[in-house]
């Protein structure tokens, strides 16, 4: 079935590990022991999390998503890059069930190793089990897979492909040439990846932003063993390599490096090249939280140049060295670059090799504190005209480009703007959120909640009087238990145009807001 999980852990209820699988091969940087620490920590402080009655309780870690489906005597985790649906959290129920009931009792607890075999760890049968019933995520037709080892040599693993599997077909070529169906194809190479005696080449997307590594260099390198070796080996990929070498920059997509050099080269050659490079693992596509990182430091940089338009160069780069007096992370601290009076952001991956994903959203928090320090130290006479250019700028330069989930945490400087750019202090005015039980019935109901009750807190009544007015309902005089599920889209978008008219910066979280959940937005707010 289709889904959304990269891993699934299952651990006792002292957070001891007892079976973990990845289920994305492009996630290869999964770590058991960094989720069942985690949760070990939630359990240290939040008990109800693992003891109350809720069967079900999804815990939101930036990046990813942990599903936790509590069980009689085991928790199991799964990690995902977005909410699950009913259908695999039954699925993953039931497997769960079936773990406790068949399985428990023979599988100790065991110590995670890069250096033990997979099949050894993962405990092989249980792992099948998890394979028949999801199989591995976003097995996409373009991907091809090869042997890790000799195919005569697989006494253990029995397969329907191994005739089919040479290294150059695609799985959907796969699937032509075999004349099986596409579920039993992707079932086989989903238990031959499970034994790991496959991997997969071409898994790459056109929208993946590409970065090098500290020793990508030795094959930019006319006398390193590695670029004689290419010479040998594949000696037109060595001609292209050096081409790649200044695009793969970390901002660049694989759609945008292709491009740059289709005039030169056929797509074909470039997609190898990219792929051997992943392969020999001197480049990777970047992670969720790296692209998070991407996203922030690339507002920062167009904030610091729409502050240059909007005031000048020297307002600009005071403001900067204003918010770089107490900052401490030097992880960001060594990425802005002060060059003839102006300040650069330097986008360079290298630095954050070997961070694991906790450090990661730390340093996301940290370029965001970064941000929003920035705007706070710029003059406030001109700072209405200076959000409003920026909005302007950023939705064109960042939500456009970026997906719906790369936007993640991000609507919190939208906020910020709206804060700066309101007259009277925020307050919190008579809205009772904290024990909803709210269940939407769709994205825009969602948006709209957030809405009202964010103009609750930052806005002045008569703003909120305004909407209410024009929209031709009373919602805005209602708690939102009262109104959640009452009024239906014609309202919900006329409160969307609205809100964006109380200002640039509302109009930004409107925007940022309904990209995130994939809403539509009448063509009025559109910038």
């Amino acid at each position: 079935m289709s889904h959304a999980i990269e891993a699934l852990l299952i651990t006792d209820k002292g957070g001891s590990p007892r079976f973990y699988m990845q289920l994305d091969p492009k996630a290869l940087n999964m770590d058991p022991v960094m989720a069942s620490s985690f949760f070990a920590a939630i359990d240290m402080f939040s008990k109800e999390v693992f003891d109350e009655k809720a069967p079900v309780v999804q815990v939101d870690y930036g990046a990813r998503l942990f599903t936790l489906i509590n069980g009689v005597n085991t928790n199991m985790i799964a990690v995902s890059v977005q909410r699950l649906t009913p259908e695999s959290i039954e699925v993953l129920d039931s497997l769960l069930a079936e773990f406790e009931l068949d399985w428990l009792e023979v599988v100790d607890p065991f110590e995670f190793s890069y250096e033990t075999s997979f099949v050894d760890v993962y405990l092989e049968a249980f792992g099948e089990r998890v394979m028949e019933k999801l199989s591995l995520r976003l097995l996409g037709e373009t991907w091809v897979p090869y042997f890790t080892t000799k195919p005569d040599v697989l006494e253990s693993v029995f397969s329907i492909l191994m005739e089919y599997i040479n290294g150059s077909r695609n799985v959907k070529e796969i699937i032509e040439v075999s004349g099986l169906s596409q579920r039993e194809v992707v079932l086989d190479l989903s238990k031959l990846w499970a034994h790991r005696v496959i991997r997969f080449r071409n898994m790459f997307n056109f929208n993946d932003f590409m970065t090098t590594g500290t020793q990508f260099v030795r094959y930019a390198q006319a006398t390193s063993d590695e670029t004689q070796d290419l010479r040998t080996l594949h000696p037109d990929m060595a001609g292209v390599i050096p081409h790649l070498a200044g695009l793969i920059d970390g901002r660049r997509t694989v759609r945008e490096i292709l491009a740059e050099l289709g005039t030169r080269y056929d797509e074909s050659e470039l997609l190898r090249a990219l792929d051997y490079l992943i392969e020999v693992g001197v480049i990777e596509a970047l992670s969720p939280e790296k692209r998070r990182i991407l996203l922030v430091k690339e507002a920062l940089e167009l904030a610091i140049r729409v502050a240059e338009g909007s005031y000048n160069v020297t307002e600009a780069t005071n403001g900067l060295q204003f918010v770089m007096r107490n900052a401490k992370t030097p992880e960001a601290l060594s990425q802005l670059q002060l060059k003839d009076g102006r300040w650069m952001v330097d986008f360079d991956f290298k630095i954050l090799e070997g961070l694991n994903q906790k450090r990661l959203m730390l340093l996301f928090g940290e370029w965001m504190k970064i941000l929003a320090q920035f705007v706070n130290a710029l003059n406030p006479a001109r700072l209405t005209l200076y959000i409003g250019n920026l909005t302007t700028v950023i939705s064109q330069r960042i939500i456009r480009r970026y997906s719906a989930f790369d936007l993640r945490g991000f609507e919190e400087f939208a906020y910020w703007l709206e804060i700066l750019s309101t007259p009277t202090k925020p307050h919190v005015g008579p809205i009772e959120t904290s024990h909803l039980q709210i269940a939407w019935s769709s994205a825009l109901e969602e948006l709209a909640y957030i809405l009202v009750t964010r103009g609750h807190i930052i806005y002045k009544s008569e703003s909120i009087t305004q909407i209410r007015s024009a929209t031709g309902t009373p919602l805005i005089d209602l708690l939102p238990t009262e109104w959640v599920g009452r009024d239906r889209i014609e309202t919900f978008e006329r409160i969307m145009v609205e809100y964006s008219n109380l200002g640039p910066a509302a109009k930004l979280t409107l925007l940022v807001l309904a990209t995130q959940r994939g809403v539509l937005i009448p063509k009025e707010v559109i910038i």
